[in-house]
């Protein structure tokens, strides 16, 4: 593989990665404004004002990756090639199961996906621990409010 067609494939991941952080955006932001089902009631309040701390930071985010020099770094995290195609497609799989149904399972699938790439992201501390962390929380409110529901089906619908 030359470095021009190396160039480029950092590049495309860059791309890639951008495109990503708005996507994300644009799922936390819903289930933000409207968490109906998704979280429990009594999470939602805060929910809606923490999201109002971590989504600014979603600009800087995005502008960091797509600066980040044709080096190793996303290669080195796992973000270019089959990798970050993987990655990609198990997340952008979940997010379409999520935006069909809107459900807490989907949605925690989709922030699963989210988590482990967000991890591996090469940028600055103060950017993606909060994008990190608030992801995480959003998870496992999702996880709580699908296990209520679950707690609230009569025994004779649960599959056996």
């Amino acid at each position: 593989m030359s470095i021009v067609a190396n160039q480029e494939e950092f590049e495309d991941s860059a791309k890639a990665l951008v495109d990503f952080l708005s996507d994300l955006e644009l799922v936390l932001d819903d289930v933000a404004s409207d968490p109906g089902g998704l979280i429990p009631d009594s999470l939602r309040a805060d929910l809606q004002q923490a999201w109002e701390q971590v989504r600014p930071l979603f600009d800087p985010a995005r502008e960091v990756v797509e600066v980040i020099p044709a080096t190793a770094a996303l290669q080195g995290a796992g973000l270019t090639g089959h990798q970050l195609k993987f990655k990609l497609g198990g997340a952008y799989r979940a997010k379409e199961q999520h935006d069909a149904f809107r459900a807490p399972g989907s949605l925690r699938r989709f922030l699963g996906w989210a988590d482990n790439i967000l991890g591996s992201l090469p940028i600055p501390r103060e950017i993606k621990e909060p994008i990190e962390d608030y992801t995480s929380a959003v998870e496992l409110a999702a996880e709580d409010s699908a296990q209520s529901v679950m707690l609230r089906r009569p025994f004779s619908d649960v599959p056996v």
